[in-house]
């Protein structure tokens, strides 16, 4: 069978508190019940050129699912190119 993956780069726009807890609940969801059979990686690129802050992730991804580590692997990748 064809293994699966959702990669998320583009993230949409979340001008209010309503839809930042609309998308967090989405997230939440599909993190606790996709995983593992469906991994997702959630790509923040422009967090070293200050544009993101790694705040921004816990504005999208509840504190508890974001650091816990059975569930969730945070890493940090250096640019390749400048």
């Amino acid at each position: 069978p064809k293994q699966k993956l959702i990669m998320l780069e583009d993230w949409p726009n979340l001008h209010t508190p309503q839809a930042e807890e609309r998308f967090r609940d989405i997230m939440e969801c599909h993190i606790r019940t996709c995983r593992p059979d469906v991994p997702t990686i959630l790509i923040f690129s422009d967090v070293s050129e200050g544009k993101h802050r790694p705040a921004d992730l816990e504005r999208l991804i509840p504190i508890q699912t974001l650091y816990d580590p059975t569930i969730t692997t945070i890493m940090q990748v250096n640019k390749v190119t400048q």
